[in-house]
C-alpha cells in the first residue's frame, strides 16, 4: 500500500481533531444552555472548514471513509450554512436543531480519532447518527423549504437561480436520497454496534470466466 501524500502532516491532522472536538463540545454545551444559535455562527463555519479538511483526506487515501456520504453531507451542510440558515425568519428554531444536530454528531465522532482503539467509543460513534441524522435530515430540509417558499410572500424579491439550485439540490438529498440510502446503511451499524443484528455478509468478487 502506497504512504499518503499527507501523511507527514499527521501531528497537524491530531491537533486539528482536538479542535473540532473541544469546539463541538463549545458549540453543544452553548446550545444547551439556551444560547442564541446565531451567535453559534461564526463557530460552526470555520469547524465545518476542518471536517472539509477531513473529506480531502479520504479522497487522497490518507482518512477511511465513505467519500460520497461525506460529500454529499458537508454539501448539504455549506449550502444550509450559507444559503438557507442567513435568509431564515430570524430566531427561527430550525437553525438551533440544525446546529444541535451536528454538534452532538462530531462531539461523538471525534473521540472515535482521539481513541482509535475504543470499542466503547467505537460503538458510541455508530449508534448517534441513528438519532443525530433523522433530526439533521429533517430540518436542514425543512429549513429550505421554508426559504424556497419565501419568493412567493407578497412584494419578495424572485430567488436568483442558483439559490434556488441549492435549495432543491438541499430537498431532493434530504428527502430522497437520505432517508432511502444513507439512513438505512446508519441503522444496519448502528443495530450492529448494539449486537441487535448481525454485520452483512462481505461482497464475494466475481469470477471472470474465459
Amino acid at each position: 500500500m502506497s504512504k499518503s501524500p499527507l501523511a507527514p502532516l499527521a501531528p497537524v491532522f491530531q491537533a486539528l481533531n482536538w479542535v473540532a472536538f473541544g469546539g463541538w463540545s463549545y458549540v453543544f454545551l452553548q446550545l444547551f444552555k439556551g444560547c442564541d444559535a446565531q451567535d453559534m455562527d461564526p463557530y460552526v463555519k470555520y469547524l465545518e472548514g476542518i471536517c472539509l479538511v477531513e473529506v480531502l483526506r479520504i479522497m487522497v487515501g490518507d482518512l477511511k471513509g465513505n467519500l460520497k456520504l461525506g460529500l454529499f453531507l458537508h454539501a448539504i451542510r455549506l449550502g444550509s450554512l450559507f444559503a438557507v440558515i442567513p435568509r431564515l425568519p430570524e430566531g427561527h428554531w430550525t437553525q438551533d436543531y440544525i446546529y444541535f444536530a451536528y454538534s452532538v454528531a462530531e462531539v461523538t465522532r471525534y473521540p472515535m480519532y482521539l481513541f482509535p482503539s475504543s470499542n466503547f467509543i467505537r460503538q458510541i460513534r455508530m449508534v448517534a447518527p441513528l438519532f443525530t441524522f433523522p433530526v439533521g435530515c429533517y430540518t436542514e430540509g425543512l429549513a429550505a423549504y421554508i426559504v424556497l417558499l419565501q419568493e412567493k410572500e407578497e412584494g419578495a424579491e424572485k430567488h436568483p437561480v442558483w439559490l434556488v439550485i441549492v435549495l432543491a439540490f438541499i430537498l431532493f438529498v434530504n428527502g430522497v436520497l437520505g432517508p432511502t440510502q444513507a439512513m438505512p446503511a446508519l441503522i444496519q451499524k448502528g443495530f450492529f454496534a448494539l449486537g441487535i443484528s448481525k454485520p452483512p455478509p462481505p461482497k464475494q468478487k466475481e469470477v471472470k470466466r474465459i
